[in-house]
C-alpha cells in the first residue's frame, strides 16, 4: 500500500501519502516535490534521505563543522564521555596501523596492558566508520557515527512500521524514533557514542517479529528461506558490539514478545515453529558475538572490577516519573522552562513524551487494536526505566517498581543504569504514532488534504522535539602536546591521579589523539585496576613523599623512570569547567616533590594548562613494583614502612636488561610459622617461614623488561583483631618491608 498509513486502499495508489488522481490537481509546491521524489526515488531511499536531512537538521550547525567540533557543551569537572568516545575511534585506527590487539591497550595505565572487554568501545561502531577517522580525524569519525545513527536508525524504524501502517505513517515513526529527546541527549549532552548509535534496535525488532511469525505459521505456509532469523541473529549480534545495555534490552524484549506471541498462537505446531527459529536467532548471535563474549566471560572469572558501582547506582541513573511529562533540556525553544516551574534539570533530561507523541499514541491505543501491544510495550519498559523505587521531582516515594526484582540478577546489574530502558519506549511510541497517524487520516474524506495533514503532524512532532541548533564546542589542545614530536621516545606521567573519578582523565585520553603518547592514567568505562600506581615516582606523588613505600628506588626516579619508560612528568593546572586538577596552592608542593624527586632545578616548560618536568638522563635500574593483594603503607614510630599481605600479593620486576639479580625483603608472618608459596619465572618454591622477622633472598634470572612474583599463603590468613584484639578485621598473613632489587654482576 502507497497511502499514507497504508490505510484504505487496497492497491497502489499515486500519492504516496494517501492521494488518487484528485491529489494530482493539488496547488501545494510541497506536494509536488513529494510526488516528484515518488515518481524518481524508491521508498526506502526517501526514509533514508529524510533520516539523513532530519539528523542534519537536528544537530544543526554540527555539519559545518564536522571534523572539528563535538555536539555539547563542555561539562564542570570533565565529564566528557565524548572525548572517551574521540579516543575509541582514535584507537581503533591505531590498532590496525601498529598492529594491535583491538581489545587490549598500551596507551593507558602504562606500562600495564589494560583490555577493552568491559570497556565501552563499540567496535562495531567505531570499525565502520574507521576509514573517515583515518582519512579525517576521530572527530569527523564522532559525528560520522552520529550520522549513521539517524540514517540507519530512521531507515531501521521505517522499515519496522512500513508494513503495519503504511509508507507515510512509517516517515512519522522515524521521525519520533530518532528526533527523541533520548537520542538527542545521548548526543549531544552526554556524547555517548554506544548509547546514541540506536541504529541496530529497530532492524532486529523487524526481523525477529518476522521470524516469529513464520514460525508460527502452518508448516505448510512457512516460508523455505532462513533469511529472517539469519537477519534477526545478525542485527543482535551488531547490538552486541554495539553497546551490552542495548543487547540486554533486546533479550527481555524477546522473551516478552516470544510469550505475548505464544499467548495468541496457542498451537503445539506454531511453539515447535517459534522455538526453532527462536533458536536460530539464538544460535546466529551467539556466533557472531563470541568473540567479545567469551574474552568477557573469562574476565568476569578472574577478576570483580566490573560489578564494582557508585553506591547510589543506579537510582541515580533511573528516570523520574515528571520527566516524561515535561520538556527535555535540550528544546530549543521551551527547554529551561521546567527550571522555573521547579522541576530539576536532573530530572527533564531526556524523557519527554511529547504532547504529540501522547495525543496520537493515546489516539491508537483507542481506535486501533494492533496497536495495542506497542503500548503494552511502552508502559513495560517505561516501567523499567523508572528504576526500582519511584521518583517525581527528584523525591523517592518508596514505591517499589518493578525493576527491583531484576535489578540484581547475574547480567542485569551489570547493566546499572535503567533509564536506557527508555529507548525501547521511544521504539513503542513511535510505532504508536503511527498507528494513531493511520487512523487520524483516514478520517480525511478528501484524499488530497492527507498530504497536508501529513506536513502538519510532522512539523508538530519535530517542533515539540526540536533542539536545533545546537551548541558545539571545539576541543582544546595544550600548546605543549601540539608542539610534542609524535614518537614514541617516552610515556608520560600525568598528575593528579583520578583513580576515585576516573573519568576526569577522559580529557588526557583525548590529548593523546593528538600527541600519541602512551599515558600514566586514563579512563575505562569500568573501574579497572590501575597497578601502574604501585609504580616507583608514581607511588611518592601518590603519598606526597619520597621513599614513601617499602621497595627501595636506586638512583632516584630518574632511573626508575627510564627504566620504565616514561620521559615526562606533568602537572596539570585547574582550569574553568575542566576536570579537578591541581589547585593554585597546591603546585609549589607538587614542584617541590618532583624537583627533590628528578633533582633537577625546575619545570621545562609551564603555561595555563600545566607545568612539565623531563626526566633526566640517568643509568637505569631495577624496579619493583607494588601489585595486587597489599594492604595500605604503615609507617611505625621506630621501624621501617611495611605492607600486609592478604591470602595472596604480586609484585612486578622491572629490569633494563637480562641478567641475574637479587630480590631481598623483610617478612613477617602472622600467627607463625606460616607456609608460603612463591611463583618465580621458573616456577613454584615452596617457602616456611619461621616466627620473627627475617630478611629472605631469591637469586632470580629475568628477562630485560617486567616479570611478575606470586607469594601466596598455604595457610588461612588471620587478622588484626584475632591476634591483638585490635578490631581490625583484614585478613593478613605475611608483614613485608624493605623490598629491593639489584643486579649481580658476574665473576
Amino acid at each position: 500500500m502507497w497511502c499514507f498509513g497504508g490505510f484504505a486502499a487496497k492497491t497502489p495508489q499515486k500519492n504516496i501519502f494517501g492521494g488518487g488522481a484528485a491529489a494530482q490537481k493539488t496547488p501545494h509546491r510541497v506536494s509536488s516535490i513529494i510526488e516528484t521524489m515518488k515518481r524518481t526515488l524508491p521508498e526506502w531511499a526517501i526514509a533514508l534521505c529524510m533520516s539523513l536531512g532530519l539528523g542534519v537538521l537536528l544537530t544543526w550547525p554540527l555539519v559545518t563543522r564536522f571534523s572539528t567540533d563535538l555536539p555539547g557543551r563542555a561539562h564542570k569537572d570533565g565529564l566528557e564521555d565524548a572525548y572517551q568516545n574521540v579516543w575509541n575511534l582514535w584507537w581503533t585506527v591505531q590498532a590496525f596501523e601498529r598492529p594491535a590487539h583491538l581489545l587490549i591497550t598500551d596507551r593507558f595505565f602504562f606500562p600495564e596492558t589494560p583490555n577493552l572487554f568491559y570497556h565501552t568501545l563499540a567496535p562495531i561502531n567505531t570499525l565502520l566508520v574507521a576509514p573517515v577517522t583515518a582519512l579525517w580525524g576521530p572527530i569527523a569519525g564522532f559525528n560520522t557515527v552520529a550520522m549513521l545513527s539517524f540514517a540507519l536508525g530512521g531507515l531501521g524504524m521505517w522499515v519496522l512500521a512500513r508494513q503495519r501502517v503504511g509508507h507515510g505513517a512509517a516517515l512519522l515513526a522515524a521521525l519520533v524514533f530518532i528526533a527523541s529527546p533520548f537520542h538527542m541527549a545521548a548526543l549531544v549532552s552526554d556524547g555517548q557514542l554506544q548509547i546514541f548509535a540506536i541504529q541496530w534496535i529497530p532492524w532486529y525488532v523487524h526481523f525477529l517479529l518476522r521470524s516469529l511469525k513464520d514460525g508460527a505459521a502452518p508448516r505448510l505456509r512457512r516460508p523455505r528461506t532462513a533469511a529472517n532469523w539469519l537477519w534477526a541473529g545478525g542485527f543482535l549480534a551488531l547490538s552486541a558490539w554495539s553497546d551490552w545495555y542495548y543487547t540486554l534490552f533486546l533479550l527481555i524484549f524477546t522473551l516478552l514478545a516470544v510469550l505475548w506471541h505464544l499467548f495468541q498462537q496457542r498451537q503445539a505446531a506454531g511453539l515447535r515453529g517459534v522455538m526453532l527459529h527462536l533458536v536460530g536467532v539464538g544460535l546466529v548471535a551467539g556466533v557472531g558475538a563470541a568473540p567479545l563474549v567469551l574474552p568477557m566471560l573469562w574476565e568476569a572469572s578472574q577478576h570483580t572490577y566490573m560489578n564494582t558501582y557508585p553506591p547510589d547506582d543506579p537510582a541515580r541513573l533511573s528516570a523520574d516519573l515528571l520527566g516524561f511529562l515535561v520538556p527535555a533540556q535540550l528544546h530549543a525553544l521551551w527547554g529551561g522552562a521546567p527550571l522555573g516551574w521547579g522541576v530539576s534539570f536532573a530530572v527533564n533530561r531526556r524523557f519527554y513524551v511529547g504532547v504529540g507523541v501522547a495525543i496520537l499514541a493515546l489516539l491508537a491505543l483507542w481506535k486501533r487494536p494492533a496497536a495495542r501491544p506497542w503500548g503494552l510495550m511502552a508502559l513495560i519498559f517505561g516501567l523499567l526505566a523508572l528504576g526500582a523505587e519511584l521518583r517525581v521531582n527528584g523525591v523517592a516515594t518508596g514505591i517499589p517498581l518493578p525493576y527491583a526484582f531484576i535489578a540484581n540478577l547475574p547480567v542485569v546489574r551489570l547493566t546499572r543504569q535503567p533509564d536506557r530502558f527508555d529507548v525501547l519506549v521511544t521504539l513503542a511510541l513511535a510505532m504508536l504514532v503511527a498507528h494513531g497517524a493511520t487512523w487520524l487520516t483516514a478520517q480525511i474524506r478528501q484524499p488530497r488534504w492527507r498530504t497536508p495533514l501529513f506536513l502538519l503532524v510532522a512539523g508538530l512532532l519535530l517542533l515539540d522535539y526540536l533542539p536545533a541548533p545546537i551548541i558545539t564546542r571545539t576541543p582544546p589542545v595544550p600548546p605543549f602536546f601540539a608542539a610534542l614530536p609524535h614518537t614514541d621516545d617516552g610515556a608520560l606521567l600525568e598528575y593528579p591521579f583520578h583513580v576515585d573519578g576516573a573519568y576526569r582523565d577522559a580529557e588526557r585520553m583525548l590529548f593523546q589523539t593528538i600527541h600519541t603518547r602512551p599515558i600514566s592514567g586514563g579512563y575505562h568505562s569500568r573501574p579497572y585496576p590501575q597497578l601502574q600506581l604501585g609504580l616507583p615516582a608514581l607511588r611518592d606523588l601518590a603519598a606526597g613523599m619520597l621513599a614513601s613505600d617499602i621497595a627501595a628506588e636506586p638512583g632516584g626516579w630518574a632511573a626508575g623512570l627510564r627504566t620504565i619508560g616514561y620521559r615526562y612528568i606533568i602537572g596539570y593546572k585547574q582550569r574553568p569547567l575542566g576536570p579537578r586538577n591541581l589547585q593554585p596552592e597546591q603546585e609549589a608542593t607538587f614542584r617541590q616533590l618532583v624537583e627533590a624527586g628528578l633533582g633537577v632545578p625546575g619545570p621545562i616548560y609551564t603555561d595555563d594548562w600545566m607545568i612539565v618536568y623531563e626526566v633526566p638522563q640517568a643509568t637505569p635500574a631495577p624496579v619493583v613494583q607494588i601489585r595486587d593483594g597489599w594492604g595500605s603503607v604503615e609507617r611505625p614510630a621506630e621501624s621501617a614502612a611495611f605492607r600486609w599481605m592478604g591470602t595472596a600479593a604480586e609484585l612486578g620486576l622491572i629490569v633494563p636488561q637480562a641478567g641475574t639479580y637479587l630480590l631481598s625483603l623483610e617478612a613477617l608472618p602472622a600467627a607463625a610459622p606460616r607456609h608460603m608459596q612463591l611463583d618465580l619465572p621458573t616456577g613454584p618454591v615452596d617457602v616456611t617461614m619461621p616466627a620473627g622477622t627475617r630478611t629472605y633472598t631469591l637469586l632470580l634470572h629475568l628477562p630485560a623488561g617486567r616479570s611478575l612474583i606470586g607469594l601466596r599463603s598455604l595457610d588461612p590468613p588471620t587478622s588484626g583483631h584475632a591476634l591483638e584484639g585490635n578490631g581490625d578485621m583484614r585478613p593478613i598473613s605475611v608483614r613485608v618491608s624493605n623490598i629491593s632489587l639489584q643486579m649481580v654482576l658476574d665473576s
